[in-house]
């Protein structure tokens, strides 16, 4: 994993892209990878990728982003340090943003509601 990370501070933007997107696949619905990325202190450095001006190095860092702090109240609560909320702000505000972004952006807003009314009523009222 810490290759993989190495990759996010290279010059070429292909590499970086690339270890977004694997470190984001790595990530997906795995603690144990969440935990590790975490410890690392790598989710700032994904979240200032997301506002690369290369849109395929962006839209791989949000995925990354969305994956490492997805059901992770640790990863969300560096994502709302970090100035996250503003972040998927900015980007669904900037009109000439790539669509992807907006589209990975609204899916993680919404994962991240669903996340927090279930940690308000972790049972439906009515059975």
């Amino acid at each position: 994993l810490t290759a993989v990370v190495g990759e996010l501070y290279r010059i070429e933007e292909e590499l970086r892209t690339t270890a977004a997107w694997v470190l984001g696949k790595a990530s997906q619905n795995n603690p144990v990878v969440q935990k590790q990325i975490l410890e690392l202190g790598v989710l700032p450095k994904l979240m200032r990728m997301v506002k690369s001006i290369c849109s395929e190095e962006a839209v791989k860092a949000l995925y990354a982003v969305s994956a490492v702090i997805r059901n992770n109240l640790d990863g969300q609560a560096v994502f709302n340090i970090e100035g996250g909320a503003l972040m998927l702000q900015d980007i669904m505000s900037n009109s000439s943003s790539d669509i992807r972004l907006h589209k990975k952006s609204l899916f993680l807003v919404a994962d991240l509601i669903d996340q927090a009314m279930e940690t308000i009523s972790p049972s439906p009222p009515f059975q």
